[in-house]
């Protein structure tokens, strides 16, 4: 504003020249129009016909956050499955960057779907949800979520190894893995394939018939979905035999999510013995949704509940032997105790094993094998080195061999000479 001699004042706002003191502060248009450039303080004065105005003090601070904008927009997958959001802030300085991990995120329904803080949603139900950023107050733009039932991952087949003799059958499963995490019996709903039909054929509910001698890949389909592969071994009439397989342990006994291992021994007619290595046996449980065992013989219990375990002889499948084994609530277990058979006292270059067995019920003497479940440590591995429960004497001296099961030890003191 311009102030004259008569009294009278009139706006010269695009009359006078503009200053700014320090224009790597802030720059003045012809018109009047100031813009921060830099952080930090100038003077701004007008001129005009010789007369200085007043001094005007402009003070720019940090650019200010004017908006976020989320992206994707919109989503839509399967129950279970995931998707990472991105946030971006757009300043006032025209300037913008990343702050994806530094908004608060969050969902409208967190029983459709959550949000971790680095943007992570994870699809907990069916329906729809709304995503949105927070950051200094500032709301972002709104996201639209679509959860939709789980989908169907992986498909996996038992057994993966069995032997047949021709013209018999053995029936095969499939689980449904699903992108929630769940799982579900697909046996009757998966097309089931023999990869030589000579060998084997395969029902629509899993059924494989042997049909001549030899090896053919079992496997299932669903959704385009294929499933892992089973090899079915179908094996001539073998002659009749002069020894039977025994599975020891016999009928044992575990907690739900621990393993027992299993061996195999062909015992002849005239009282002889021979142990068998793996490579001469397969392994099958009659449960697999309860018991899963390896090729080597090794059982992990998923659930409650009981399994027969079974070994048959791989050139002869006239030759098997079976046990029971039952697993049970880990909250059972009320005591436990390593076993000790041959003392305490080792020679170098010694070998033996240890067992552990925990006490489940008093009523009918309830023991528990939990030799293969437990964690076996030494204290000086100088003088006994443990591989699983078996004790290696490697060196002279004194060592602790301890077992531990879901928070349960036991130990004992053993001398090397």
């Amino acid at each position: 504003m311009g102030f004259y001699s008569d009294e009278t004042s009139r706006e010269l706002t695009q009359e006078v020249s503009w200053h700014s003191r320090d224009t790597s502060i802030a720059t003045i248009s012809e018109v009047g129009v100031v813009v921060g450039v830099g952080v930090g303080n100038s003077t701004i004065t007008a001129v005009k016909d010789g007369v200085m105005s007043n001094e005007g003090r402009l003070t720019v601070t940090t650019a200010t956050l004017e908006s976020i904008q989320i992206t994707p927009a919109v989503v839509s997958f399967a129950k279970g499955n995931s998707q990472q959001y991105t946030a971006m802030g757009f300043y006032s300085d025209e300037t913008s960057r990343e702050l994806t991990q530094e908004v608060s995120w969050h969902s409208r329904d967190t029983s459709i779907a959550t949000i971790s803080e680095v943007g992570v949603v994870v699809g907990v139900g069916v329906g729809n949800s709304t995503i949105t950023a927070v950051k200094d107050g500032g709301v972002s733009n709104r996201a639209n979520l679509i959860v939709s039932e789980a989908v169907l991952e992986s498909i996996i087949i038992s057994p993966i190894n069995a032997s047949i003799i021709k013209g018999s059958i053995l029936q095969h499963a499939a689980t449904g893995i699903y992108s929630d995490g769940a799982s579900q019996d697909l046996t009757q709903e998966v097309s089931w394939r023999s990869s030589d039909t000579s060998i084997a054929t395969i029902s629509e509910a899993g059924v494989a018939v042997g049909v001549g001698v030899g090896s053919s890949i079992i496997n299932a389909v669903k959704d385009g979905i294929i499933s892992n592969d089973g090899r079915l071994t179908v094996i001539g009439i073998s002659e009749p035999v002069n020894y039977f397989v025994n599975v020891k342990p016999k009928n044992t006994v575990i907690f739900v999510g621990s393993a027992q291992q299993f061996e195999a021994e062909l015992i002849f007619d005239d009282g002889s013995k021979e142990t068998l290595s793996n490579d001469r046996v397969i392994w099958n449980s009659s449960a697999f949704n309860i018991v899963t065992i390896t090729n080597s013989g090794r059982a992990n219990g998923l659930v409650n509940g009981g399994t027969r375990i079974k070994a048959t002889l791989i050139d002869n499948v006239n030759a098997w032997g079976e046990t029971t084994l039952s697993v049970i609530n880990v909250q059972s277990l009320f005591a436990y105790t390593m076993n000790i058979s041959g003392g305490n006292i080792l020679n170098i270059g010694d070998k033996s094993g240890l067992t552990v067995n925990g006490l489940y019920s008093l009523l009918n003497n309830g023991f528990v094998d939990l030799t293969y479940s437990s964690i076996w440590t030494s204290s000086d591995p100088s003088v006994i080195r443990m591989e699983g429960p078996i004790m290696y004497a490697v060196g002279s001296g004194t060592a602790t061999i301890t077992a531990s099961y879901e928070g349960r030890v036991s130990s004992g003191e053993f001398i090397v000479r």
